[in-house]
């Protein structure tokens, strides 16, 4: 972005990458029915969505320093969260799955020691 330095302009330089696009002159935002100002995050493709979260969290909290009395920000969406709780039912379904595996194994062979050693023996790879 232009400007002077140390004038109140924010500078992106060597952080991210900006696009201003306006489809509409009339668009506003509003948060509470207070007026804001918005700023949209994107992730590009290729990169991790949780490390841009947090990125972007750090980023804005460093700035929240400098910014005048009374100014605050505030994350309204983000889409991250919806990737974690994913990732965290993985786990929990991978875990179940492991433990039918065992049962349907030990009604098979009848025979706790000899299910532990197979279900030990057999890894991920």
């Amino acid at each position: 972005m232009g400007g002077v330095k140390g004038k109140g302009e924010l500078f992106y330089e060597g952080v991210s990458h900006s696009l201003c696009r306006f489809h509409s002159n009339q668009t506003s935002a509003k948060l509470n029915g207070s007026p804001v100002a918005a700023l949209l995050v994107y992730q590009l493709p290729g990169s991790n969505a949780l490390d841009v979260a947090k990125e972007v969290r750090g980023k804005m909290d460093e700035l929240q320093k400098t910014f005048p009395p009374g100014l605050k920000s505030q994350i309204t969406l983000n889409t991250t969260n919806f990737v974690t709780a994913s990732s965290h039912e993985v786990l929990v379904t991978l875990a179940e799955a492991m433990v039918l595996v065992m049962l349907v194994v030990f009604v098979f062979l009848g025979n706790w020691r000899a299910t532990l050693i197979l279900c030990l023996r057999f890894r991920c790879r």
